[in-house]
């Protein structure tokens, strides 16, 4: 039951503030994770945030950079922010819970069963802690310490694919995956690919050799989903089976992955097409 309600005006506040109450109190955003069931936080003290300016997107050399204030809605609506980013954002199913979430707020919140975070793991995004220090989002979640500031999309992403498998659009993922495309100066590629769910917890899955070797033509699509359901780990609850988990997370990715081959190949024929127009 939360007794305090505290309201730093700066950042330099909140963070005396969390020095002075240690493990006693906890940061909150929009409150949409923590002061709602079955996410309710048992903190005492809350540390609002609500008074700082850490809102707003801006591109830089480094990327997208992301306020940690800014909503999931306000992602949504930001037409230059990658179109996959967007869909992921989008995939939260109410408005109203869009416009409460936060984006460092969902990275924060750690929840198994997230949409976007997915998506910020495939594109290898990073955050930017208040000291200064910036790191992965695959990193942060494995400790969860720290207050996030600034979220950055990788200038290098070039695409972001993105499917879920549930019951319900209100209801938790039985299956949440994400797969982007990172492309260099030189036209050199790299990918992530990422899942979550129910029981599913986060995961970056260490499978560009089985991308590659797919979009290559070396191996079936069959082999890819297979390959893909060998890495992800799950267990069985009320939704569905670890193996059908499994399955349904090589399903969804060899999807996507497939999907990204027809673009690439309808880009590759337009411009040999536009080759030979222009040669004629």
């Amino acid at each position: 039951m939360i007794k305090q309600f505290l309201r730093p005006e700066s950042l330099d506040e909140a963070l005396a503030l969390k020095t002075k109450y240690g493990d006693d109190a906890v940061y909150m955003a929009g409150g949409a994770r923590l002061n709602a069931s079955p996410t309710r936080t048992e903190h005492e003290i809350v540390i609002n945030l609500s008074g700082i300016d850490l809102e707003g997107c801006e591109k830089t050399a480094r990327g997208w950079e992301i306020g940690a204030l800014t909503t999931l809605q306000t992602v949504v609506d930001h037409v230059a922010l990658p179109e996959g980013l967007r869909e992921a954002a989008a995939l939260v199913y109410s408005r109203n819970v869009r416009n409460q979430c936060t984006l460092g707020g969902e990275i924060a919140a750690a929840l198994p069963a997230c949409l976007i975070v997915p998506a910020l793991l495939a594109m290898d995004a990073r955050v930017e802690l208040a000291d200064g220090n910036v790191m992965s989002v695959a990193k942060y979640q494995k400790q969860c310490e720290g207050l996030i500031t600034k979220v950055i999309v990788p200038a290098e992403v070039y695409a972001c694919f993105n499917q879920n498998v549930s019951k319900s659009a209100a209801d938790l993922p039985i299956v949440n995956a994400s797969f982007a495309i990172q492309r260099d100066k030189d036209g050199n590629e790299s990918y992530g690919i990422a899942v979550s769910g129910s029981s599913i917890p986060f995961a970056r899955i260490p499978a560009e050799d089985s991308i590659l070797a797919f979009l290559t033509n070396d191996i079936s699509r069959q082999q890819l989903e297979e390959r893909i359901a060998e890495t992800v780990s799950c267990e069985t609850d009320f939704r569905g089976s670890a193996d059908y988990k499994r399955e349904v997370s090589g399903v969804l990715v060899a999807s996507m992955v497939e999907e990204y081959r027809l673009q690439a190949n309808k880009v590759q024929a337009s411009k040999v097409q536009a080759g030979k127009v222009k040669g004629q």
